[in-house]
């Protein structure tokens, strides 16, 4: 990125295994150490996805009952963060 915009620092994190409320809770982090641009993506994309072999993709896949349970989470992340 550097050669299209100088200053950039490129951070990939990884550690979906660590649950939506670490996630959260490293993203925090991230903003207190200054990040401008978080880019989360939690498995959502892939409800009733088909892997190569015909199984249903069960990987990161996140249930709307499971996402609402984060909801007050997500709510008070993002009026943390709002300017």
């Amino acid at each position: 990125m550097d050669d299209v915009g100088p200053g950039f620092d490129v951070i990939v994190d990884r550690n979906s295994d660590a649950g939506i409320t670490a996630n959260v809770a490293a993203s925090v982090n991230l903003v207190e150490d200054g990040v401008r641009v978080l880019n989360w993506s939690w498995g959502i994309h892939r409800v009733g996805a088909i892997d190569i072999n015909g199984k249903e993709v069960d990987s990161l896949v996140r249930s709307g009952i499971a996402m609402s349970g984060y909801e007050e989470l997500l709510e008070e992340f993002f009026l943390m963060v709002a300017p």
